[in-house]
C-alpha cells in the first residue's frame, strides 16, 4: 500500500488513469447531448418554434436550482459520487426516451414536450456538477496530479464541445426537427452511462487500497485533511483564497455583467450580424479550450493564490483593452470587430483558467464534508453572482453602450482579487483553515 509521501506504483497509476479517462469520456458524451439540447432553445426561439418568454423562464429556473447547491452538496456528501453520476445519466436517458415516445405516440405538440423535458432535466446538471467535483476530490486523495489533469481535460472539453460543436448543431436542428436533437441527446446519455459505469467499477478497486492522499510527481506538498465533517456558514463564507465561495460569486458576477452583451454590442455595427456572432462564438470556444491549460502552471505546484491573482490581472487587462476600444468612437467597425475577436478569446481563456484554479484549490484544501460544503456554497454563490450580473448588465445597457458595464465588471473583479489576500493568506494558511474546518 502506498503511503502519502510515496508515489503510487506504475501499475496503480495506469489503472487509475484508465478510470480518469473513462470518467472524462463519459462526461464528454453526456455534455455533447446536453449542449445540443441547450443550443436548440435559442435556435427555436429565433425560428419562431418557441416563444421568447422561454429564454428567461429556463434561465431563471436553472439559476434558482443552482442556488440550492449547498442542499444538494449536503445530500450527496455521504454518497459515492460515481454512483450519483451514473444515476444522473440513467435519469436523463429515461426522461429523454419518454419525451421521444410522447412525441411519436401522442398528438401533443413536439415543442411543448421538448420544453417539458428541458424543465424536468434542468436539475440534472446541478447534481452532475456537484458530484463531478466531489468525484475529483476522491481522485485528489489518491493523486493530486491526476485530479489536476482531470480538471484540465473536462474544462477543455466543455469549451470545445459546447461552443464549437454541440450548441451550433443544436441551433441548426431547432429549425429541422426537435426529435433529432432529443435522439442525439439520448444516444449521448447512453454512451455516457456506459462509460461512467466502467469508471465506477474500476474506481471501486481503489476503495480498500488507496491512501488518504498521494503524489505522482505533480506536487511535493502534503495535502491537509478536513478534521471536522462540517463547518459554520460564517467560516465558509469568510474563507479567503481562490477556492472561497465569495471569490466564486464575485467572479461569476463580473463575467455575467459583460458576457453576451458585449457580443451584441460589437456585432450590431457589422454588415452580417449573424455571421459575426458565429465568429465571436468560435473565438470564445477557442479561448475556453485553451484556458484550462493556462491554469496548469498555477496549480501544478499549488500556487493557487499567485496563479489566481495573475489570471485576474490578465482578465482586468482584457477588460481595459475592450474599454479602450469602446472609447475609440472613430475606429472602423471591421477593426473593432477584429480586435474584439482576439480579446474575446483572451477574456474567455482567463475566465475558464480561473475556474480550474478555483476548483483545484477547493479539492486540494478540503476533504469529506468540508469539501461538500465548499463546493455547494461556491456553486450557489456563483449562481447568485451570475443572476445579479446578468440583470446589472441589462440595466446598464451594455449591449448599447458598454463603458459603464465594463468599469463595473473590472471593479467586481478587483473585489475578488482583494479576497485572495495575497500577503496574509498563502496556500499554507488556506490549508490550515481546511484543517480547522
Amino acid at each position: 500500500m502506498t503511503t502519502p509521501d510515496e508515489p503510487p506504483q506504475p501499475e496503480t497509476l495506469r489503472r487509475f488513469r484508465r478510470v480518469r479517462r473513462s470518467m472524462a469520456a463519459g462526461l464528454l458524451a453526456s455534455l455533447s447531448g446536453s449542449f445540443v439540447v441547450a443550443g436548440v432553445v435559442p435556435g427555436a426561439v429565433a425560428a419562431g418554434a418557441l416563444s421568447i418568454v422561454w429564454l428567461p423562464v429556463i434561465q431563471s429556473v436553472e439559476t434558482l436550482e443552482d442556488m440550492s447547491s449547498p442542499a444538494v452538496a449536503r445530500l450527496l456528501r455521504d454518497r459515492n459520487p460515481g454512483h450519483v453520476l451514473v444515476a444522473c445519466e440513467a435519469f436523463d436517458a429515461a426522461a429523454c426516451a419518454l419525451a421521444l415516445a410522447l412525441i411519436y405516440l401522442t398528438p401533443i405538440r413536439p415543442a411543448a414536450i421538448f420544453i417539458a423535458y428541458v424543465l424536468v432535466a434542468s436539475a440534472v446538471p446541478l447534481f452532475v456538477d456537484v458530484a463531478e467535483e466531489l468525484f475529483t476530490g476522491e481522485i485528489a486523495k489518491i493523486s493530486r496530479g491526476e485530479a489536476l489533469r482531470f480538471n484540465i481535460s473536462i474544462y477543455a472539453m466543455i469549451g470545445f464541445t459546447g461552443s464549437l460543436v454541440a450548441k451550433p448543431l443544436g441551433s441548426v436542428l431547432a429549425t429541422a426537427a426537435l426529435p433529432a436533437a432529443l435522439g442525439i441527446n439520448l444516444g449521448a446519455s447512453l454512451v455516457g452511462l456506459l462509460l461512467r459505469l466502467r469508471s465506477v467499477r474500476s474506481m471501486s478497486v481503489f476503495d480498500d487500497e488507496a491512501p488518504e492522499q498521494a503524489s505522482d510527481g505533480e506536487t511535493d506538498e502534503p495535502q491537509p485533511k478536513a478534521a471536522h465533517p462540517s463547518a459554520p456558514l460564517g467560516k465558509i463564507i469568510g474563507a479567503a483564497g481562490p477556492g472561497s465561495p465569495a471569490v466564486s460569486g464575485l467572479l461569476a458576477c463580473s463575467t455575467a455583467i459583460v458576457t453576451g452583451y458585449l457580443a451584441q454590442w460589437v456585432v450590431h455595427s457589422m454588415a452580417h450580424p449573424s455571421g459575426a456572432m458565429a465568429a465571436l462564438l468560435v473565438a470564445t470556444g477557442v479561448g475556453a479550450t485553451i484556458g484550462p491549460y493556462l491554469a496548469r502552471p498555477a496549480t501544478v505546484r499549488e500556487r493557487f493564490t499567485a496563479g489566481a491573482g495573475l489570471l485576474l490581472t490578465a482578465r482586468i487587462a482584457a477588460l481595459g483593452a475592450i474599454l479602450a476600444i469602446a472609447l475609440m468612437t472613430g475606429a472602423g467597425s471591421t477593426a473593432r470587430f477584429t480586435a474584439m475577436l482576439v480579446l474575446n478569446a483572451g477574456f474567455g481563456a482567463t475566465v475558464v483558467a480561473s475556474s480550474v484554479v478555483q476548483a483545484t484549490a477547493r479539492q486540494s484544501h478540503y476533504q469529506g464534508h468540508a469539501l461538500a460544503q465548499a463546493v455547494g456554497w461556491s456553486h450557489s454563490f456563483a449562481a447568485a453572482g451570475t443572476f445579479i450580473g446578468v440583470w446589472c448588465g441589462l440595466a446598464l445597457g451594455v449591449q448599447c453602450s458598454p463603458v459603464v458595464g465594463i468599469l463595473l465588471a473590472a471593479a467586481v473583479a478587483l473585489a475578488a482579487m482583494a479576497r485572495l489576500s495575497p500577503r496574509s493568506q498563502t496556500s499554507t494558511r488556506d490549508a490550515a483553515m481546511a484543517t480547522e474546518l
